[in-house]
C-alpha cells in the first residue's frame, strides 16, 4: 500500500490534506483532517466516492482501510508529493 499526501494546508489547529492510496492496483483519493492536541496527534481521513467504488470492487471494506490508513499517516509512513509546496511561516 502507498499513501501520498498531494496538498496540505496547515493551521493553528488542524491541518487539512488531500491525497490518496493505492492498493491492489485502485487509487482511492481521500481528504482528511489532521490535528493534535490532549490525547496526542490524530488524523480522520473520508475516502471519495469513487474512491469508496473503487475500494469495493476490490472486495476491501473502505471504513476499515480508512482506519489503517489514518494509522499509519500518525506514524508517518506516507509520501508528500513533489508538488506540494512547503508550508510558510504562518502556517497557511
Amino acid at each position: 500500500m502507498e499513501i501520498v499526501v498531494t496538498q496540505m494546508q496547515m493551521g493553528a489547529v488542524a491541518g487539512f490534506l488531500r491525497g490518496y492510496v493505492v492498493i491492489e492496483g485502485v487509487r482511492a483519493p481521500f481528504k482528511a483532517v489532521a490535528y493534535g492536541r490532549f490525547g496526542g496527534q490524530n488524523v480522520s481521513i473520508t475516502f471519495t466516492p469513487k474512491g469508496r467504488s473503487g475500494l469495493r470492487s476490490k472486495g476491501l471494506d473502505p471504513e476499515d482501510l480508512a482506519l489503517h490508513v489514518q494509522h499509519l499517516i500518525v506514524q508517518g509512513q506516507f509520501k508528500v508529493d513533489d508538488s506540494v509546496k512547503p508550508p510558510s511561516p504562518t502556517g497557511l
